[in-house]
């Protein structure tokens, strides 16, 4: 543990730089430096003799390789949340969790969560350049190329493990949408579980949520099972909307299951889900005032994993998932309900080899194939009605060798092919990469990245056409787009200061080509590949982990993102974020804080001025005989602040919720 000395000095670095930022930041940073200080005090009167740094090091991940290794042996970024995080600061989705990353912010729209990554986040895209896996299947569904990350997300957070978290591209063993980033969740287990959980909130609106597990072991041997379900409601709240009231047109429902057997050599997930949203924005000009504006997304997967080891050197795995997704809107016009919708159906293979049978190498060989069956788009009009199918193929290979005892290579290729119905041209793309990790020193680690990466055009982007009554509501094909192309180059110096304090500096430069967008046309908005865009920055983060229930983490990110060398949209320019979380001395308590401010930000019509948002979190460390509570506490301080809109609201600002309240009980018998 570092001497008080030391730990003033941090936070006096701490409160320089978070000074620098504007007088609504200054009030939230107030506050957190108020709780750095009753960390340190905390911190003082810990009994834990834990190495929390080191074993967050040791930390298992498999998602930058694909095949297991610890955290320090990385070659990439890595960002690891496990269970413990997820349930001391209450994150309720996942979006939640990734807005604590360095580097990435979330808008809402009130409809959708979206990520923005490295300065990345086109206003209405729905996360197709980001890539999220779960216990190594895609998410990502095949018409809109959509990764959702809020309750629209088919895996509740309450069923989550670990989230990691990969920076970067890496299309070199994922394909298309591993661009700027892959999330890998890793759910829980019957063993994890053992035995019965129940869980319920309520919270401000009229939230309420419950959920349910239950699972255990088949034997002694690890074989397990488990099963979960969770139901939610959320009245919402009344919105001024556009200078009318939208009255209490913010409600949300869902419902979602949870399977998983472990069985010798197999594993089987299965899992569903049904979201409806209520849309108080009013989307491509419908009412904000009156009902009848909604979203329902709808999920359903099979999935089989089997593993098995040929020799001590040579692992196989083989995985297989079928999946269903469907959306509905539903538009309330003066003329009646407009309703348009989407339908995918898909089923991937992917077989891999893992050989580590030559000395200093770790090989990892593979292939893919994914074939959508059914892409259907229609309208209740009759106006769209879309039927495509689509089929990818790859070829995949990564070697990490060690070339002595302070330098290690990792360098690797992949090959995807994408067809459609009914197009003539095939989407196929090489993804390379090559990357050098250096150990200068004990202490010091040093990591060098090339890699490129692609994204293919999705079947929304290529065959989406309406023919509206205008051009402002009309949307025409473009069947000669390209697929966007990535190219990243990344400078990663991850430095121990001492036992229990982690630094590391990030300077990455992204340039793409290709970039796909909607842009509007005399015919209608119309997608296609637009000019240079590209992005550079350097991130830094400071991790503190005295022992295992306080510790500090915080970051501040500089990056700038342009478009034809013009600011992009909804591209702040600087990030910073600061959470902890300490004991309270003397009670069954921990408490947490998280502080994420952003610099202003550019909008279609203007410019949104910088914010700040705090959000405190109150826990019971271990459960007692009636099990044990948490609150949370969302805009600690009510700050009244807007992110930017998607493309369908005609506004280019959405007001966020203000401070909002969430008691939650959870029981383990």
């Amino acid at each position: 543990m570092p001497e008080n000395s030391s730990k003033l000095k941090i936070l006096t670095q701490m409160k320089n730089l978070a000074s620098q930022t504007t007088t609504d930041v200054s009030r939230a940073i107030i506050l957190s430096q108020r709780f750095v200080m009753g960390l340190l005090i905390a911190s003082s009167y810990s009994t834990s003799q834990a190495d929390s740094l080191e074993s967050l090091l040791k930390t298992k991940i498999q998602g930058a390789t694909r095949f297991e290794q610890t955290l320090e042996e990385s070659p990439s970024s890595v960002t690891v949340i496990g269970a413990e995080e997820i349930y001391k600061y209450q994150y309720e989705t996942l979006s939640e969790a990734l807005n604590t990353i360095k580097g990435i912010y979330i808008n809402y729209d009130r409809a959708y969560n979206y990520t923005g990554i490295r300065g990345f986040s086109t206003p209405g895209d729905y996360n197709t350049r980001m890539l999220v896996n779960s216990d190594g299947f895609r998410l990502n569904e095949p018409l809109y190329d959509s990764a959702l990350v809020g309750n629209e997300l088919a895996i509740d957070l309450d069923w989550i493990k670990s989230i990691e978290y990969v920076s970067g591209a890496s299309s070199s063993l994922y394909g298309s949408n591993a661009l700027l980033g892959i999330v890998d969740l890793k759910t829980l287990s019957g063993n994890d579980v053992n035995g019965s959980k129940i869980k319920t909130g309520l919270g401000s609106y009229g939230k309420r949520k419950i959920s349910y597990l239950q699972g255990g072991g088949l034997d002694n041997l690890g074989n397990d099972w488990i099963i979960g379900i969770t139901t939610y409601d959320r009245t919402g709240q009344s919105l001024n909307i556009n200078t009318n009231t939208a009255n209490k047109l913010d409600g949300e429902s869902f419902t979602k299951g949870y399977a998983k057997i472990n069985f010798d050599h197999l594993q089987i997930n299965f899992g569903f889900s049904s979201r409806n949203k209520d849309i108080p924005t009013g989307p491509y000009g419908a009412y904000t005032d009156q009902p009848g504006t909604k979203y329902q997304d709808d999920q359903l997967y099979g999935a089989i994993t089997y593993k098995r080891n040929f020799s001590d050197t040579i692992e196989s795995t083989s995985k297989v998932k079928l999946a269903q997704y469907r959306y509905l809107g539903n538009f309330n016009y003066p003329s009646g309900i407009m309703s348009d919708s989407g339908e995918s159906q898909w089923l991937d293979i992917d077989q891999s080899f893992y050989y580590n049978g030559k000395k200093n190498h770790k090989i990892i060989v593979g292939f893919g194939f994914q074939s959508n069956f059914k892409l259907h788009q229609w309208t209740n009009d009759s106006l769209l009605n879309d039927h495509a199918k689509s089929t990818r193929k790859s070829i995949y290979a990564q070697d990490e060798w060690s070339l002595n005892s302070q330098l290690i290579a990792t360098y690797g290729i992949r090959y995807d092919e994408i067809a459609y119905n009914n197009i003539s041209n095939k989407f196929n793309h090489t993804s390379p990469r090559i990357g050098f990790t250096y150990l200068a020193t004990p202490f010091t680690k040093i990591k060098l990245i090339h890699s490129e990466a692609f994204r293919a055009p999705n079947t929304y982007e290529l065959r989406y056409n309406y023919p509206g009554s205008t051009a402002e509501s009309s949307s025409v094909t473009n069947y000669n787009l390209k697929p966007e192309e990535l190219n990243n180059n990344e400078l990663i110096i991850e430095h121990t200061l001492n036992s229990s304090t982690l630094v590391s500096i990030n300077l990455f430069e992204n340039k793409f080509k290709n970039f796909i967008q909607s842009v509007p046309t005399a015919d209608g908005d119309q997608f296609q590949n637009s000019g240079h865009v590209k992005s550079k920055g350097v991130e830094f983060e400071l991790q503190w982990l005295p022992s295992l229930n306080n510790r500090i983490k915080t970051s501040i990110t500089f990056q700038e993102s342009t478009i034809d060398n013009s600011t992009a949209i909804n591209a702040p320019k600087t990030l910073f974020k600061i959470i902890g979380d300490s004991s309270i001395p003397g009670t069954n308590l921990v408490s947490s804080i998280q502080l994420m401010s952003s610099s202003k930000t550019r909008t279609a019509e203007g410019e949104l001025p910088s914010h700040a948002v705090s959000h405190l979190s109150i826990s019971e460390k271990t459960q007692k005989n009636y099990g044990r509570f948490s609150l949370k506490i969302n805009n600690l301080l009510n700050k009244k602040y807007y992110l930017p809109a998607s493309s369908s609201i005609h506004n280019s600002r959405i007001m966020q919720d203000g401070r909002t309240y969430f008691l939650v009980w959870e029981y383990q018998p």
